[in-house]
């Protein structure tokens, strides 16, 4: 009985750490190049086992016109690559009724100042309104959080809607990728007289159960057959 019962303890032990959620941060800082379409880049490397099944991605930015900005996050996990925009030239129309449409070929002038968080579970976007973009606190339990605490990631359309945008489902793209990889942020500026930069980021990933966690679980409802 001693050795059954270690055993299903030792498989809920393997099997909690794969759950939670786990953040990976670079805190180096980037200087955004004015009217630099090159951009810059930065790297942080993720070692967690399973695949990524949820993200976040937290940017600490200062910028004078956020219209101006393209933020990009692409993944490799060693198998393959997956790129989404999080920030994408927000409220820039490239139809060629703009300005008359919602929009403009300039997008949106308010300015970024802080912290702001991006997920599949907010529901607020960073298009229309005025004055400086409001920043939001990252919470511990990022995944649970309500649809206050952040935006989702939205890049420009060819006519702009007054809801602004086309979503971009951060899950989806880099869902079911091996959560061991590298994860590369790249901004550029692209447009003259506004500047910023990025004083630190982050990508918070909740993994699958790795294959360990898997064969604790194995160990432990094997366990419980034999008990029963």
């Amino acid at each position: 009985m001693k050795t059954k019962t270690l055993a299903a303890l030792a498989g809920l032990c393997i099997a909690a750490p794969a759950l939670a959620q786990t953040s990976f941060t670079n805190s180096t800082g980037l200087v955004i190049p004015d009217a630099n379409t090159t951009g810059v880049t930065q790297t942080v490397s993720s070692n967690l086992s399973g695949l990524v099944t949820q993200i976040q991605v937290n940017l600490n930015l200062t910028h004078s016109w956020v219209g101006d900005l393209i933020v990009r996050l692409s993944y490799n996990d060693g198998n393959s690559t997956q790129t989404a925009d999080i920030i994408s030239r927000v409220g820039r129309s490239t139809s060629s009724a703009a300005p008359t449409i919602t929009g403009s070929p300039f997008g949106s002038s308010r300015p970024l100042a802080g912290s702001y968080n991006f997920g599949d579970q907010f529901s607020a976007t960073m298009w229309g309104g005025t004055g400086t973009m409001p920043t939001n606190v990252f919470t511990p339990n990022a995944f649970d959080a309500g649809p206050g605490n952040g935006y989702r990631a939205t890049t420009n359309s060819a006519a702009v809607q007054p809801a602004g945008g086309t979503v971009v489902n951060l899950n989806a793209i880099f869902g079911g990728m091996g959560a061991t990889g590298t994860w590369t942020l790249f901004v550029a500026d692209y447009g003259g007289g506004d500047t910023g930069a990025v004083a630190s980021w982050s990508v918070t990933i909740l993994p699958t159960p790795g294959a360990a966690a898997l064969l604790g679980l194995g160990g432990l409802a094997a366990a419980r057959r034999r008990r029963a």
